[in-house]
């Protein structure tokens, strides 16, 4: 072997190494995220969402099974820290599917319109009934009522300062969406005024416009 293929083979040797020590330090930190999100108390959520939130409503989620090759999950928790639902994320979609969640035992999916089309749609997993879409612009977003024309609100770019998308009904702000800030792994929050959306809008606009 020649002293030029010894340096080649030595400088391939020691990226694998790198890599292999970049993938292991990456598995290492998912893994410890998903068991420190777990231990994640509403009275922390509360603390550290203060400044951002409108007021005492809001939904927060946090991501598990991140190391999974086909999906992860969202779990739903309200302002009282009770379990809202479980969202499952798909990486490769089921037919027109992208993800899926289960409320109340009623089974909802989040869909494409079509493949070429920019719009999801939140539907019942069991009779296919269409309740709502979300049309994904470049930075904004906009939820549609059932008939995919009518828009129920929008969800407005990140605003920089405050790292907040807004959700506007008309020139009124009814909601911020955010991720709770001070910690190493995603909380995804959606604080919203009384009596505007319902769950299932807000669970809709925290999954279809998932950013992260």
């Amino acid at each position: 072997m020649s002293e030029q293929d010894l340096i080649i083979y030595s400088s391939l040797a020691t990226v694998a190494v790198i890599f292999g020590l970049i993938v292991w330090f990456g598995v290492r930190a998912r893994r410890r995220h998903d068991e420190e999100s777990r231990t994640l108390s509403v009275d922390q959520v509360r603390e550290l969402t203060a400044r951002d939130r409108l007021g005492e409503h809001f939904l927060w989620c946090i991501w598990q099974g991140r190391l999974s090759g086909s999906h992860f999950t969202l779990k739903f928790f309200d302002e009282t820290g009770r379990p809202i639902a479980d969202a499952t994320l798909l990486f490769i979609a089921r037919g027109d599917v992208r993800s899926h969640f289960s409320r109340e035992g009623v089974g909802y999916e989040i869909a494409r319109k079509s493949l070429a089309s920019n719009i999801s749609l939140l539907r019942v997993q069991d009779s296919g009934e269409i309740l709502m879409g979300c049309e994904h612009g470049m930075s904004r977003d906009r939820i549609l009522a059932r008939d995919l024309v009518t828009e129920s609100f929008r969800i407005e770019p990140v605003k920089l300062i405050k790292e907040t998308r807004s959700l506007m009904s008309g020139e009124r702000e009814i909601g911020r969406m955010f991720h709770a800030k001070g910690l190493d792994y995603h909380v995804l929050v959606l604080s919203t005024l009384p009596d505007t959306l319902t769950i299932e809008q807000q669970l809709f606009a925290m999954i279809a416009t998932r950013k992260t």
